[in-house]
């Protein structure tokens, strides 16, 4: 598997932190407009894709998360993880990803195990569940069949896989 890229990188993650009050002082604001008036390309289109999730995952919205653009592109909206009725003791997300069905599996689950092999992409997860205040999500950073292969805690209620749809060549 070649490195995929999300549209965000390590020294994007760290302009986003550092200007956390410049974004929410300009979430509402026009991306755009922001730019022409010399706003960092990549503050800016943290604005644009927090604009997005206001109807798609409103409360990454409202914590003001890290959106990486092809993970958003991605992911599910909150409303159709929502309708989906699971529940249970432990829930096992193999294909974490930005994180939206994990977070969603953590309101009814007792516990969630949530595996991301991407490691900027586990950084921004951990960082978006540290934000959303999830404190039963336990995000590793590891491959998905390794841990199913070296696994030997108890039965899991449910095992959710929904991997990449499309990679930077598509």
């Amino acid at each position: 598997m070649g490195i995929i890229d999300f549209g965000i990188n390590n020294d994007d993650i760290d302009i986003i932190k550092s200007s956390r009050t410049a974004i929410l002082n300009n979430i509402e604001s026009n991306p755009t407009a922001l730019a022409l008036k010399g706003m960092s390309a990549t503050i800016c289109t943290q604005i644009r894709y927090l604009q997005k999730c206001k109807t798609k995952i409103p409360e990454y919205y409202q914590v003001c998360a890290i959106i990486p653009p092809l993970s958003y592109e991605q992911c599910s909206s909150s409303l159709s993880v929502a309708t989906r009725g699971y529940s249970g003791k432990q829930c096992l997300d193999l294909t974490c990803g930005l994180g939206v069905d994990s977070y969603n599996f953590s309101k009814h689950f007792d516990s969630v195990v949530s595996i991301e092999q991407d490691e900027l992409l586990y950084n921004i997860t951990k960082h978006n569940f540290e934000l959303l205040g999830c404190s039963n999500i336990e995000l590793l950073n590891c491959d998905s069949n390794d841990f199913v292969h070296s696994y030997e805690g108890e039965k899991f209620d449910m095992v959710f896989v929904d991997p990449a749809r499309r990679s930077n060549s598509e």
